[in-house]
């Protein structure tokens, strides 16, 4: 039995919600113009130093917290003092006795081959191949994105750090997300192909929802600016229901948003 699995039967029982996910976000800036991306909404910013170490030492008191991701709305590599956050919590070992998991997602068009066996886990975030990547990423290198995978793929199998891509699907074919799927498949240890949501995160008017959130229950967000919102699909900000100036991560009790009630992304 798997996590999700162990987390689905606890959540059946209705007992109490626990988070073990936390997205850090080090800025919302991106240098890109996806198609595809909808964290427009809200101000342009960097976390600053206070504003990461206390995210930090509020995230240490948290004993369920074992997963770190150092990214949701922008490109993580643009922070000056991303090495730094990365070696903070890669120093540091969980209340329970574990070291803490780790994973930037990236749009790959900045070098970050200097991750690799410094986190768990690193993920691209492509727009297809070729052309097509270029024509849903405006500002993206197909040649560039793809020499830094490669770059790192050549010599990551020894290593600690797991490589993924990922493409968000638009109007591709099925030919075209097949041969996503084959090129990629032979460098990196995982690919996937996710749908495409509105800023509602849901595809269509109507949200169908089968069950409790895996994400809801177990999962936080923790913006630039240092207010808390429920997930990783709130780019904008729209279900923020605390900060971490005013107070503390460990007695927060997380409600549903305004976006729950369209999402469609809801992890069961």
């Amino acid at each position: 039995m798997n996590l999700n699995s162990i987390l689905r039967a606890y959540d059946a029982l209705g007992l109490p919600k626990f988070p073990i996910t936390v997205n850090l976000e080090p800025t919302n800036a991106c240098q890109l113009r996806c198609k595809t991306c909808y964290r427009q909404g809200r101000p342009v910013g960097f976390m600053s130093p206070e504003t990461f170490d206390l995210a930090a030492s509020q995230i240490y008191e948290v004993p369920t917290i074992s997963i770190i991701k150092l990214f949701l709305a922008g490109e993580p590599l643009l922070h000056p003092g991303l090495s730094e956050m990365v070696d903070h919590f890669s120093e540091k070992k969980t209340r329970l006795g574990k070291r803490y998991w780790t994973q930037i997602s990236t749009n790959g068009s900045i070098p970050f081959s200097d991750y690799v066996d410094r986190v768990d886990s690193i993920n691209v975030s492509l727009g297809g191949l070729g052309l097509r990547h270029e024509a849903n990423r405006a500002g993206s290198s197909w040649a560039n994105v793809r020499d830094n995978i490669l770059h790192c793929a050549t010599f990551k199998r020894r290593r600690r750090t797991k490589i993924s891509v990922n493409m968000v699907r638009t109007d591709e074919s099925e030919e075209e997300i097949e041969q996503f799927l084959a090129y990629w498949k032979p460098f990196v240890d995982s690919v996937f192909v996710a749908r495409y949501h509105s800023p509602k995160l849901a595809i269509s008017g109507a949200c169908q929802k089968r069950g409790r959130c895996l994400y809801l229950h177990h999962s936080i967000a923790i913006l630039w600016d240092g207010r808390v919102t429920t997930c990783c699909s709130d780019l904008q900000g729209i279900n923020a229901y605390g900060s971490i100036q005013s107070g503390h991560l460990k007695g927060m009790k997380q409600p549903a948003g305004p976006l729950c009630e369209t999402c469609d992304i809801w992890k069961l």
